[in-house]
């Protein structure tokens, strides 16, 4: 009984969302954030779709936003890999092979090799909108799809998180420091650096 009072919950509140977007809705953020709107929703879409809950309403959905979506190439790189990595998932949940298709198109454009200089500024190193963030992305990635693996640079990784001009910033800025005490923020990094040193 309660799992179908859920379900409804479910059902309304993604029915609403999709419905009311704006149509910027789907365009990429500026500058990078790892919370890409539309990877966002594509993701939950995908969660709900794996609950079983309403799987013919989520394919006509996806039917619909093909045109919307695969029109779009995002300009920064990051943003190539989060919607390539959400395209790839959708392919793969849904058996889509148009998805896939799309995120192929995608990774072809993706300069992999500079994923963690191309479009990110210096100071650039949360988690949410900067390098820690392209990490946590190709992290993901590599668990789900391991026989297409996205091969980031640890050492680099970390040299450029620790190098950083953003640590000058935290020098006599207290306001800074307590704006950023979070898990997208210094807390985050800590415990990811924390992290990347017990796997070199």
């Amino acid at each position: 009984q309660y799992r179908r009072l859920y379900d409804m919950i479910i059902i309304q509140l993604f029915n609403y969302i999709y419905i009311h977007v704006p149509f910027d809705f789907w365009d990429e953020p500026l500058p990078f954030n790892i919370k890409y709107n539309c990877c966002v929703f594509l993701m939950e879409l995908m969660a709900i779709y794996r609950l079983g809950i309403e799987n013919e309403r989520i394919l006509h959905m996806l039917d619909e936003l093909k045109c919307t979506i695969f029109s779009r190439m995002p300009l920064l790189h990051p943003n190539r890999l989060v919607l390539m990595a959400t395209a790839t998932f959708v392919g793969a949940t849904t058996e889509k092979e148009e998805w896939s298709d799309f995120a192929k198109r995608i990774r072809a454009e993706i300069d992999v090799d500079n994923l963690l200089t191309k479009d990110i500024h210096d100071k650039s190193v949360f988690p949410t909108n900067g390098i820690m963030g392209v990490w946590i992305v190709c992290e993901i990635y590599n668990r789900y799809f391991a026989d297409d693996k996205l091969e980031i640079d640890i050492c680099e990784l970390r040299e450029r998180v620790l190098e950083s001009s953003l640590w000058d910033r935290l020098d006599g800025d207290g306001d800074f420091i307590k704006r950023n005490l979070s898990m997208d923020g210094l807390y985050g990094i800590r415990l990811l650096v924390q992290y990347l040193d017990k796997k070199q």
